[in-house]
């Protein structure tokens, strides 16, 4: 028998489905786009397997994930975005420095812009840990081929963070040498970056 909190009550419903641990960092992973098992395994350091294996068949049952030859969200599952989305705003209130031992993805950036972000007006790149995230006017997306003239920006993930959340500009980020314009205008990315 599923478990559940036996209230009718919309709330509690969400989270007879998505409020046990681990399952929204799935549905993380798979907002970044459909992964296979062994990428989604690798973007999840210290969920145990058979754990994984648990949350991926409850999900599946549930109409929010599909699997074909890799797991992805259903249309219904993709309506979790905005409520991800709205918890890594609120989320970024308890963002300090990376704690000794927090593990950290670049592609996790994906949903984080996404998350703080607005739309950028002109395209550009993001380069963390040889990780390039496309920022374009429908969203941010893992760039599958290679720049076409795009700005691009490299820097470290706290960096990348802290300059989404507006706790640092890009000024004061370039000129401390912790990010660097690599390629294109410099303005399209100060632009996307204002607050």
């Amino acid at each position: 028998m599923p478990k559940t909190y036996g209230q009718h009550c919309a709330l509690a419903r969400a989270l007879d489905r998505v409020g046990d641990r681990w399952t929204l960092l799935i549905v993380r992973e798979l907002l970044v786009g459909p992964r296979p098992w062994a990428d989604l395994k690798a973007g999840l350091p210290g969920i145990a397997t058979n754990l994984l294996a648990a949350r991926l068949r409850e999900l599946e049952a549930d109409g929010i994930v599909r699997r074909d030859e890799a797991y992805e969200l259903t249309p219904l599952g993709r309506e979790l975005a905005e409520p991800v989305h709205a918890l890594v705003r609120w989320g970024g209130n308890f963002m300090a420095a990376p704690g000794p031992g927090d593990a950290f993805s670049p592609h996790w950036l994906v949903v984080a812009l996404g998350a703080v972000l607005p739309a950028p007006a002109r395209p550009w790149r993001l380069r963390v840990d040889g990780v390039e995230i496309a920022l374009r006017p429908d969203g941010p997306a893992l760039a599958r081929e290679p720049a076409a003239g795009e700005p691009v920006l490299e820097c470290d993930g706290p960096t990348a963070l802290g300059l989404a959340a507006g706790r640092i500009g890009l000024d004061e980020a370039v000129a401390s040498g912790r990010a660097r314009v690599a390629a294109g205008d410099a303005a399209v990315v100060e632009a996307a970056l204002a607050r």
